[in-house]
C-alpha cells in the first residue's frame, strides 16, 4: 500500500506541510512588498517628472518659431 511507505507519525506530515507552505507564503507577501516599493517609486518619479515638464512649460514665454 502507498500510505504504508510513508513512516511520519500521525500529524507530522500535516505540520510540515503547513510549515512549508507558511514559508512560501511569507517569501511571496516579502516579494509583493517589494515590487510594491518599486511600483510606488516609479510613480512617485513619473509625476516629479510630469511636474517637471509642467513647471518648464509655465516658465516658457512663448517666445518659439
Amino acid at each position: 500500500m502507498q500510505g504504508e511507505e510513508h513512516d511520519h507519525a500521525s500529524g507530522q506530515g500535516t505540520r510540515d506541510i503547513r510549515g512549508r507552505l507558511a514559508d512560501v507564503l511569507g517569501k511571496a507577501r516579502v516579494e509583493d512588498q517589494g515590487r510594491e516599493k518599486a511600483r510606488q517609486k516609479e510613480r512617485e518619479q513619473e509625476l516629479n517628472e510630469e511636474r517637471k515638464r509642467q513647471r518648464e512649460r509655465d516658465r516658457d514665454l512663448g517666445w518659439e518659431l
